[in-house]
Parts: C-alpha cells; structure tokens; sequence
C-alpha cells in the first residue's frame, strides 16, 4: 500500500509540473511537503524512495516514515494515510464485487435455456409500451433537475492548496470563493522552478512570482495572489539567478 501512495504522488506531481524526471520531480515534491503540509523533508530522500518504489531498486531497504505517509496521503487529498488506505481498498472490494456479479449473471444466463432468455431480456410488447409513458417523464424531471443545479455547481472557483477547483458558489460570502474563470481554472498553478525549466519564451516570461511571509512562490499565470491579493509580478533574469540558480 505504500509502494501505491507514491506511485499516485509521482504521477500526480508528473501532472502538475510536466516533468518526467527524476530530479525535477523530488524538487517539486520537496518544496510542496515542506511548505504546504509541514513535513521538512529534503530532495535527496524523495529521490530515494523514487528509486525504490517506481524504478525498483532493491538496494533501498528503509521505509518511508509515518508522518510522512500522512504528509504525501495529505498531498493526494486524503486526511493522512489511514483514509487513504481506507478508501483505495473500499474502491477495490466495490470493484471486486461488481467483477464477481458480472461473471455471476454471465454463467447464469449460459445456463438458461433460450426460451428462457428471450423472457428475461425481452419485455413483452404489451407491458414495453406502458413503461414508455413513465420513461419519458422520468428523463424530463432529470433535465429540469439537471439544468437547475449545474450553474451552482460550476459558478465559482476556490483555491486548493496549488490550484483552482469548481466549487459552490454558496449564499454566504467566503473570500477564498471567486467566480469561475475557466482560463485560469485550466492554467493557473502554483509551481516549483528548477533549472531544468524554461523561463522565457521569446522574451516573455512564463512564470510569476510573489513573496509571502519571507518565501517566494511561483506561478504559471497572471493573477491575484489568492492572499494578499497582490498582483503577481512576471518573473526576470534577476529573479532567477537569486531564487533557482541560488547565485
């Protein structure tokens, strides 16, 4: 089950930063744990627990802590690592199960004869024609019941530890809840630089940054920081040089 938790961070952390590498991965995972969840941990050991859980080195024998268990189960958006345990294998007996079913109902209906099957599968005319009625009221009370809740459902956005999900829109303010913007729900996230990355493309940068309580956070979009509500500043050369080079 642990081999899992980190299988799921690694392709999570792949889907945020668009990295494949090793490296680029554990720094990432690094300054997210660190910064977001409390637990100081440093690049090397990510590395290391990649290379054994992902790549399969047998030369890495120690298991990863609890408290961080609970720290990267946190990152997947689990309360800690029991939750996380709990519902995986609530998803795998609930699939197991339906398997069972399938291949139940499939010997069952092999074994009938195929008189019999024409019965069970085929309504007979008569009751057929009386459900249509019932059918077609049912789906048009699904519409109506679908087209009424769908705009409170997406209306608004809030930010989830480093990006936007939909949210209810609610009756009572909450300054963390704005109104959908699907541009930045697609493309505004908060990113860890290394020197890997590109940071400028044909002169433009592609990054923003803002300083928070002494720490600089970075950005692939053009916003409000969701805090101060500060307007995020384009990153420069300088900028880089001093945060991501460390010059």
């Amino acid at each position: 089950m642990v081999k899992k938790l980190f299988v799921e961070v690694f392709e999570k952390a792949v889907k945020e930063t668009g990295k494949n590498s090793k490296n680029g991965l554990s720094v990432f995972l690094s300054e997210q744990i660190t910064q977001d969840f409390g637990y100081s941990i440093n690049k090397k050991t990510i590395t290391r627990y990649y290379e054994k859980y992902i790549e399969g080195s047998e030369e890495i024998r120690s298991d990863p802590k609890l408290d961080l268990q609970h720290a990267l189960a946190k990152y997947l958006g689990y309360k800690d690592y029991s939750d996380f345990v709990k519902n995986v294998d609530f998803i795998k007996d609930v699939d197991e199960v339906e398997t069972e079913k399938e291949v139940t109902i499939f010997e069952k209906v092999g074994e009938k004869k195929n008189e019999k099957e024409e019965e069970i599968i085929k309504p007979k005319g008569t009751n057929f024609r009386k459900l249509i009625p019932f059918g077609g009221a049912f789906l048009c009370i699904a519409l109506v019941v679908y087209f009424l809740i769908q705009p409170k459902n997406s209306g608004c956005m809030i930010w989830v530890e480093d990006h936007y999900e939909k949210t209810l829109c609610g009756e009572n303010y909450n300054p963390r809840i704005i109104p959908l913007d699907n541009k930045l729900l697609k493309n505004c996230k908060k990113v860890a630089l290394d020197t890997s990355m590109v940071f400028f493309k044909e002169g433009k940068p592609l990054y923003w940054y803002a300083k928070v309580n002494r720490q600089i956070e970075f950005f692939t979009c053009q916003n409000l920081h969701r805090n101060s509500k500060e307007k995020l500043t384009p990153i420069s050369e300088t900028i880089i040089r001093k945060y991501v080079y460390k010059e």
